[in-house]
């Protein structure tokens, strides 16, 4: 960002440093003030300087997230590394009921169980309309008691469903069956629940049903909560990116619901916080400097009754993370918990704001003994746009800076109103997405069968031309395939050559993966690929695409194409999800 060049000012660029950003970055601007490009070029630029991962949470249908896949395409030329799940579709296959990890990583037993079950009652919690999974206060012990139940150290398990603890309350409803249990106080609390009046215990378990109803009753909700991995392979587990620099960004503008969003939020965070945890366990030196991981929530004051945000706020500096939160106006915290405003200005270090009007805690937060609070929030209401104004955090045990005002940084290349965005005409979406889908494709190959010891799959290449095994060195005639013409000779390659194939030890195809860049001749282009693949006499051939409605257009594709003969019958397909991923 530069600070603009009045009086004494100069003309330069403003950097916060890694120790700084743990304390935290408030982005406030009004809609039209350009947060959004400041926020992406954040992201890109954090994502370049530190070794840590950025997660970016996306909640509103706008093209943020687009956008920052593109920049980040023009930027780097490919998306590598990056894990982009447009959730209407697509889930990380996080496991909510899952204690395993926190087992492995040397957590005691006990605090393992208490915080997943704390975990999970806020996950319950954050569908449900404002204050009415609390409204009963007994239904919401029995639920207490039945995942203490479940997680019993003799007759429970490590990791169950959220289908498994509902059977189990069913159980307890229609039989009156207790759980066997090996701990004598919760033992005692189910006696008393079953030697209550049978109107009483049934109105105690249909507050019960309503509130596991709310998961079950939500398709998009039932995946995480019912998703248990057998091995490490099914599970995406945020410990394992945390210091890989990798760019994570949940796209969320497709559910309608907030409650929706607000649930697959704190899914998230739960699985971060519980990750961070981990991850200083394993350096089992917490004076170790970690890398800094980077949270970035857009619209953030529409989460913040997520129990997660408050302790992340509070405690997160220990662990390495640094979370920007993102909204038009801070005083939207205001509006749902008291308190949550003063807390998050008592936690924040940097706010970077454009025009705010009548704000006066956040002008108290900004004054120093150059500037009043009467000053500050006179100056909040008369930001010009495009121009923000900016309050640092001091070094320890020394005053406050006093806030400058800047202007934007220029927004990235790749952002369809950036300068450089017309000379960039390869960086399309579709272009940013298919990278996206080629990687997933050779990642998911590599989890499925190179890792499998009983396949015959030991190595996954991109971009594999037929031939290329057995002689790497491919004859200049054959690459121009009898033509003069460099772009005519490099659609011929295109078209010989496959996105992924999975090889066997000598070298031939066993597998032949396609990345589907869904276009216009998508039934045409589907056969084409099926005949090509299949001619190569492959045991198994995938596709990979964006999103659930693609399934849709590849089964009818091959079951009835344009020309020729059904390729595939519909009963011959098998979906699945991917190693990391839970596909709709």
């Amino acid at each position: 960002m530069r600070p603009q060049q009045r009086g004494n000012r100069r003309n330069t660029t403003v950097c916060l440093p890694p120790k700084l950003q743990q304390l935290h970055t408030l982005l406030v601007g009004s809609t039209g003030s350009g947060k959004a490009g400041i926020a992406e070029n954040a992201i890109l630029d954090n994502s370049e300087s530190t070794n840590g991962a950025d997660i970016a949470l996306i909640p509103k249908g706008d093209e943020m997230a687009t956008e920052l896949l593109r920049s980040h395409y023009a930027r780097h030329g490919s998306l590598d590394n990056v894990y982009y799940f447009e959730c209407s579709e697509t889930l990380p296959a996080l496991s909510v009921l899952d204690i395993r990890p926190e087992l492995e990583a040397g957590i005691p037993r006990s605090s393992a169980v208490a915080n997943t079950i704390d975990q999970y009652i806020s996950l319950l919690r954050a569908p449900m309309p404002e204050n009415s999974y609390d409204a009963a206060v007994r239904s919401p012990d029995v639920i207490r008691f039945l995942l203490q139940a479940q997680f019993d150290v003799r007759h429970g398990s490590d990791a169950f469903t959220h289908a498994d603890l509902k059977a189990a309350a069913m159980r307890l409803q229609n039989d009156r069956t207790m759980p066997t249990v090996d701990d004598e106080t919760l033992e005692r609390n189910l006696t008393t629940l079953l030697n209550t009046s049978d109107r009483t215990f049934q109105k105690l378990m249909g507050g019960v049903m309503t509130r596991l109803d709310t998961v079950s009753q939500d398709a998009r909700l039932r995946a995480p909560f019912n998703h248990l991995p057998e091995d490490e392979a099914e599970r995406f587990d945020l410990v394992d990116l945390l210091d890989e620099g990798a760019l994570i960004i949940l796209d969320m503008g497709e559910f309608d619901s907030q409650e929706t969003k607000q649930a697959i939020t704190q899914v998230v965070l739960s699985n971060l916080w519980s990750a961070l945890k981990r991850r200083v366990r394993y350096t089992n030196d917490t004076e170790t400097d970690l890398p800094l991981v980077n949270l970035y929530l857009e619209e953030a004051a529409t989460f913040e009754e997520l129990d997660l945000l408050g302790e992340l706020l509070d405690q997160s500096r220990s662990f390495g993370i640094d979370l920007t939160l993102i909204t038009q106006f801070p005083a939207q915290f205001k509006h749902t918990s008291p308190g949550t405003y003063e807390r998050l200005l008592n936690n924040v270090g940097t706010v970077v704001a454009s025009q705010v009007e009548c704000d006066r805690p956040l002008a108290e937060a900004l004054a120093t003994e150059k500037y009043t609070a009467d000053e500050i929030e006179n100056k909040l209401g008369s930001v010009p746009r495009g121009e923000w104004l900016v309050s640092l955090p001091g070094a320890y045990g020394a005053s406050k800076p006093d806030p400058f005002q800047i202007t934007a940084p220029s927004l990235p290349a790749g952002h369809p109103e950036s300068e450089t965005f017309d000379d960039l005409p390869h960086v399309e979406v579709t272009t940013a997405i298919a990278d996206w889908v080629d990687t997933v494709s050779s990642r998911y190959m590599e989890h499925a069968y190179v890792n499998d010891l009983e396949s015959p799959v030991v190595e996954v290449v991109r971009y594999y031309e037929p031939g290329q095994g057995k002689s790497p060195h491919i004859p200049v005639e054959t690459a121009m395939d009898g033509t003069d013409d460099p772009e005519q000779a490099a659609d011929r390659t295109d078209q010989r050559r496959f996105d992924v194939v999975g090889l066997d030890a000598e070298g031939e195809i066993v597998i032949v993966g396609e990345a589907e860049h869904l276009n216009n001749d998508v039934a045409e282009a589907v056969a084409a690929d099926f005949d090509k693949m299949t001619a190569c006499g492959p045991v198994e051939v995938i596709w990979v695409v964006p999103s659930r409605s693609a399934v849709t257009l590849i089964v009818e594709a091959l079951n009835d194409p344009p020309e020729g003969s059904s390729r595939v019958e519909k009963k011959n397909v098998q979906f699945w999800n991917t190693p990391q991923a839970v596909l709709y």
